[in-house]
């Protein structure tokens, strides 16, 4: 009976070692988890982060290519304005090219600064 005694502590003591054992393993291995997920947190909060600062910076240069694209109409549109006007003041009288030319220009500017003020197109969305 002594022998089976020893032998049950034994095993207990066996036992209870294995069982601290897997805690501490279980233990190493929450804390490796808990790392990882931090560590994946983070990833993330960068990549959003990057992902924030690229879609501004897309924003910013799809507005500076609408303004450049407005300002290329304008110029289009004042370049041949002007073109129309040289050839217009062909039909007048040479005496009277300074005051046509004057008023011509007083209009083209007036409508070059009106096309300039007008609002900007609506910016364009992304199917993000």
């Amino acid at each position: 009976m002594a022998e089976n005694d020893a032998d049950f502590w034994a095993n207990k003591h066996h036992e209870e070692m294995l069982v601290d054992e897997l805690r501490a393993e279980n233990k190493k291995l929450s804390d490796t988890l808990k790392g990882i997920e931090d560590a994946r947190a983070d990833w993330q909060e960068l990549i959003e982060k990057e992902a924030n600062q690229l879609r501004a910076e897309n924003e910013r240069l799809r507005a500076k290519l609408d303004a450049y694209k407005r300002d290329e109409l304008v110029s289009k549109i004042f370049s041949e304005a002007l073109a129309d006007l040289l050839i217009a003041l062909d039909a007048f009288n040479p005496q009277d090219h300074d005051e046509v030319f004057k008023h011509c220009i007083d209009v083209l500017i007036k409508t070059h600064l009106a096309r300039a003020s007008a609002p900007a197109p609506a910016p364009r969305t992304s199917p993000d």
